[in-house]
């Protein structure tokens, strides 16, 4: 019999592990052998997994998709692939963590107060301005008070 754990593979014609973990994707790797085996971080096979991860260009793709921080960005709103809160917690979902790429260390200047603008009408006809706080393996935007841009 399964165990509570391994129950979700009766409704399957054939296990997917065997070829999760034979998969050429690094990232469908670390994430089975984390999220589908509950293997720890420390563990070594998860080490070596998440060392190819970093080192996939399909990873540094996404990293290099992260604004500069320090400039201000515009984007289309919190449903956006191209959202950088989106595009962090799907690299760390990947298995990314902080220190593995200098994109993931920048930090908006404090005179800039983090804020960016969002390229999505509000009700108001302005456009939203966001807060983006950025911590190692976290990102979120929150709405900064009231303040709207006029703009298109």
């Amino acid at each position: 019999m399964a165990s509570k754990r391994e129950a979700w593979l009766s409704f399957l014609p054939a296990d997917p592990r065997p070829a999760l973990l034979a998969s050429d994707e690094p990232f469908a790797r670390f994430v089975t052998l984390t999220a589908v085996l509950g293997k720890p971080e420390d563990d070594a096979e998860v080490r070596r997994a998440r060392k190819a991860v970093v080192e996939d260009p399909r990873v540094r793709a996404l990293v290099d998709r992260l604004p500069d921080w320090e400039s201000g960005f515009a984007f289309s709103g919190h449903s956006s692939p191209g959202f950088p809160p989106n595009i962090l917690r799907l690299l760390h979902g990947m298995g990314v963590r902080a220190g593995d790429f200098l994109a993931l260390e920048r930090r908006p200047p404090p005179e800039s107060a983090g804020c960016c603008e969002s390229s999505r009408p509000s009700s108001t006809g302005g456009r939203r301005r966001l807060r983006l706080d950025v911590e190692p393996g976290h990102a979120r935007a929150m709405p900064d008070e009231e303040e709207h841009v006029v703009g298109t």
